[in-house]
This record gives structure tokens, C-alpha cells and sequence, in this order.
């Protein structure tokens, strides 16, 4: 594989995961309007079931900080996989790279979010 293909890959990923929050938005539910943010956590839930047990695991196993970082981080890599396999019908390479993107955007609005309350707590 050669840094074109990787970068397609990307691209592709991408645009995959802008997909499925235009199709989540857009469906027309009968008992509820379908909104932006339905289809965020249509999109996000995944991986936010697998840092719960990931968390979980850790716990279980006593891991220090850290463990429920990289445990986290794992699981809900390996959920949002499973998820893109199995029930959006997409390769296995799609889909790592597609939960990689995903938990990078995340992780960078993680990272915000926890910059704004520092910020805020040194201000206040």
C-alpha cells in the first residue's frame, strides 16, 4: 500500500462517515423527527458503548489511570469495527479506518472540551 491508497483510504472514510450522518438525518422516522443530533449519536454510540466496557474491564482487572485510557480506547476501537462490519455492510479495512477516524475526532474534541474547563477552572 502506497501513501495514494492510504490517502484515498482516508478520503474515503470520510465521506463515509459524512454518509451516514446525511442518511441518519434525513430518515423519515414516524414517531420522531430525525435531527442532527440523532444522528451524531447514531453514529458515535458505538464507540461510546465500547469505552464503557472497556472502563469496565479495567475496573475489573484494577488498572491504574492509564488502563482505562487504553482499555477505553481498545474496546471502543473494536466496537465501532464490529458495528461497521456487521451492521453498516462495509469491508473489514473500510472499517478500521473509518473507527480510527472516528475515535481521532473524538479525541481531539475530548481534548477541547478538557482544554475550555481548564481554561474556565484557572480563570474562575
Amino acid at each position: 500500500m502506497n501513501k495514494n491508497e492510504l490517502k484515498d483510504d482516508i478520503k474515503n472514510a470520510v465521506e463515509d462517515i459524512h454518509d451516514d450522518f446525511d442518511i441518519y438525518r434525513t430518515r423519515d422516522y414516524t414517531d420522531r423527527e430525525a435531527s442532527p443530533e440523532y444522528a451524531v449519536m447514531r453514529i458515535v454510540l458505538p464507540q461510546i458503548f465500547g469505552i464503557i466496557i472497556g472502563c469496565a474491564i479495567a475496573r475489573m482487572f484494577n488498572f491504574a489511570f492509564i488502563g482505562y485510557l487504553i482499555t477505553g480506547i481498545i474496546f471502543a476501537f473494536l466496537v465501532g469495527v464490529h458495528k461497521s462490519t456487521y451492521n453498516d455492510k462495509i469491508s473489514l479495512k473500510y472499517a478500521v479506518i473509518k473507527n480510527i477516524v472516528l475515535i481521532l475526532i473524538e479525541f481531539a474534541l475530548v481534548l477541547l472540551i478538557a482544554g475550555i474547563y481548564g481554561i474556565i477552572y484557572i480563570m474562575g
